[in-house]
């Protein structure tokens, strides 16, 4: 089980943006490069959905839970379910559209992925209507300001205390 830090956790921008358009539609796609704190969102944000499922299709043994999408997604239709490097499954799209056609309600899908074009085509050709996008970049100016701030009032607190010892 991965525990989540989020001692330094940096507010995103798009944090407030995702969780409107999981209201609105059944699907979200948070694309974007490596690296940049797709899974740390995604993680924050699953947070807000109680009993939320959260598969990374790196790893084998979610792949595995997944070997019947279909079933899988029906028996699983009232929770958000996170499919984290879904570039490593691009085959899921197609059971994702009949699962979204078949039970159309918002908040069911959050979708991670890195941008190639080709997992881009396929998840547009399959999911369009279905799904929204929303690109996560690099740390903006503003946010990189917020963490700043965040660890130089750690750093005060830490010399408070040692301080006081």
């Amino acid at each position: 089980m991965e525990i989540l830090n989020t001692s330094h956790w940096v507010p995103r921008r798009l944090e407030a943006v995702v969780l409107a358009r999981l209201k609105a539609m059944p699907a979200v796609a948070i694309m974007g490069p490596r690296q940049v704190g797709k899974t740390s969102l995604a993680r924050k944000i699953a947070k807000n959905y109680s009993g939320a499922i959260f598969l990374d299709l790196e790893t084998i043994k979610d792949r595995q839970v997944l070997g019947e999408p279909e079933l899988f997604f029906s028996a699983h239709r009232h929770r958000l379910i996170v499919l984290d490097k879904v570039q490593m499954m691009p085959e899921i799209f197609q059971a994702l559209r009949p699962e979204i056609d078949n039970h159309r309600t918002s908040g069911r899908f959050l979708i991670l992925g890195s941008a190639t074009g080709k997992l881009l085509r396929q998840s547009s050709e399959s999911l369009a209507g279905r799904v929204s996008y929303v690109e996560l970049s690099p740390l903006l100016a503003n946010e990189i300001n917020l963490l700043e701030q965040s660890q130089e009032q750690d750093s005060g607190q830490e010399l408070f205390e040692i301080q006081q010892l």
